[in-house]
């Protein structure tokens, strides 16, 4: 087993395991990690398609139930005249979300690093010794093609599959890997066995904002601290599916 503070995985372990060991092992702390926006929202059920047009609006624009319902087919929910609450809500989110903030702001904050943007995209390579990081990273900072390294060294088959990107995650207590950045990318860290022994190293490189899927777009914009705009805007959600909590920053179930 590896081990990095309270995370651990086997060798062969899943791609979330190495996405806690990578972070964790920095400080060699238990982490609070941010579950995605999807996954958090409050309630469960159905509701019939309503019939007024608008599903949301902030200030001047609004989100027409056409074009709602075209997001979440885009999304793959099947509505069938029942539409699924907790995706709707999660999606109806996002959209508020991208109406608050700029992308633009958006890129600039996730780049500047978490302690400005609220999260962090890495890729990882798993090398056996220190010095195997060190030439790794030396690559990477001098600037070799991730991919290039990544094949040279990695010896993680766990991490084939996604070229060694790992979820983004948000979190409150990282420590080095919380200092990566767009200026400053690429870090090294120690992978440790349960006798506090190092079986591993992992080289750990920060995804710039214009390196991110789609999806992982979508995770840091919901990661942006939006207290400030929500407060200032004129947000509505058809109570069919809830309201707009500007605390929470999120679509949440009436009561």
């Amino acid at each position: 087993m590896w081990r990095a503070g309270s995370a651990r995985r086997d060798v062969a372990g899943g791609r979330r395991g190495l996405a806690q060991v990578a972070c964790g092992s920095v400080n060699r702390r238990s982490l609070t990690i941010a579950v995605p926006l999807a996954l958090a929202v409050l309630a469960s059920g159905c509701t019939t398609l309503p019939d007024n047009d608008v599903a949301a609006r902030v200030d001047g624009t609004e989100l027409g139930q056409d074009e709602f319902e075209q997001r979440l087919a885009a999304a793959g929910i099947t509505t069938d005249q029942a539409v699924p609450l907790d995706p709707a809500r999660a999606e109806l989110t996002l959209w508020i979300q991208n109406q608050l903030v700029d992308p633009a702001e958006v890129a600039v904050q996730y780049d500047a690093g978490p302690a400005v943007g609220g999260s962090i995209c890495l890729s990882a390579i798993v090398v056996e010794t220190e010095d195997e990081a060190e030439v790794a990273a030396d690559r990477l900072r001098e600037g070799d093609d991730f991919a290039e390294v990544f094949a040279d060294a990695n010896i993680d088959p766990t991490l084939v599959a996604d070229t060694g990107a790992l979820p983004c995650i948000t979190s409150a207590d990282l420590d080095a890997a919380a200092t990566l950045s767009a200026d400053a990318p690429v870090a090294t860290t120690v992978l440790l066995d349960n006798a506090d022994q190092p079986v591993a190293w992992a080289v750990l490189e920060f995804r710039t904002f214009d390196q991110l899927a789609p999806a992982d777009i979508e995770f840091v914009t919901a990661s942006v601290d939006l207290g400030d705009a929500a407060a200032d805007a004129d947000i509505h959600v058809d109570p069919r599916y809830g309201t707009f909590d500007a605390e929470l920053g999120q679509v949440i179930a009436l009561g």
